[in-house]
C-alpha cells in the first residue's frame, strides 16, 4: 500500500513540479520535457526529455515523508534489469537544500556496482533490493556539471512540503 501511495504522490506532485522546473531551466536550450506516455514507455519512466531529435528518460526520486530530511536517498534496484539506467537520468529531490540533483543513469549504475556490498534486500519483499546513497555521493556523481543542480525557491519548496505525506494519496485508483 505504501508504495502505491508513493507512486501516486510522484505522479500527482513530484513529476509535474520537476517537469515545470526543468522546462523553465532549459527553455532557451530548446530541450522539451513532458510526461511519459505509459502506453509506449512501459519501463515506468516518469518524464521524457527531447533534445536535438534524441529521447532521454528521466526518473524522479524523492524520499518518503518519514525520511524527507534524511542526509541520504534510497533507490530501489532490480538486479536483473540494470539496462534501465542506459539513456536515463535520475532526478533526486532534496527537500532540505531545496534543489534537484540530476544524475546520469550510467554514473548511477557505476556507483551501484561500486557499492554492491551495500545493496540490501527488503525485509517485507524478499525479491526487492535497495541502496542507501548519501546526498554527498549524489553531488559527487554530478561532478563539475553544476547545471545538474537546480535550486528552487520557497514557493516550490512549499508545494513539495504540502504534498509530502504519502497517505494523502491512498485509494486514488
Amino acid at each position: 500500500m505504501k508504495s502505491t501511495c508513493a507512486a501516486n504522490r510522484a505522479k500527482l506532485v513530484d513529476e509535474p513540479i520537476v517537469e515545470m522546473l526543468l522546462s523553465h531551466k532549459y527553455y532557451n536550450a530548446g530541450i522539451k520535457f513532458m510526461k511519459a506516455d505509459l502506453q509506449s514507455d512501459f519501463d515506468g519512466t516518469d518524464i521524457i526529455c527531447y533534445s536535438n531529435g534524441m529521447k532521454r528518460s528521466l526518473n524522479v526520486k524523492r524520499n518518503s515523508s518519514k525520511y524527507y530530511n534524511s542526509p541520504n536517498f534510497s533507490i530501489a534496484i532490480n538486479k536483473n534489469k540494470l539496462n534501465v539506467y542506459n539513456n536515463t537520468s535520475y532526478v533526486f529531490i532534496d527537500e532540505v537544500a531545496d534543489c534537484l540533483y540530476i544524475v546520469d543513469g550510467i554514473d548511477l549504475v557505476k556507483y551501484i556496482i561500486e557499492k554492491y556490498d551495500n545493496v540490501r534486500q527488503s525485509e517485507k519483499k524478499p525479491g526487492n533490493f535497495y541502496l542507501i546513497i548519501p546526498k554527498n555521493d549524489i553531488i559527487n556523481m554530478i561532478g563539475d556539471n553544476r547545471d545538474h543542480i537546480i535550486k528552487y525557491n520557497k514557493a516550490i519548496a512549499n508545494l513539495f512540503a504540502a504534498g509530502r505525506d504519502e497517505s494523502m494519496y491512498m485509494n486514488l485508483t
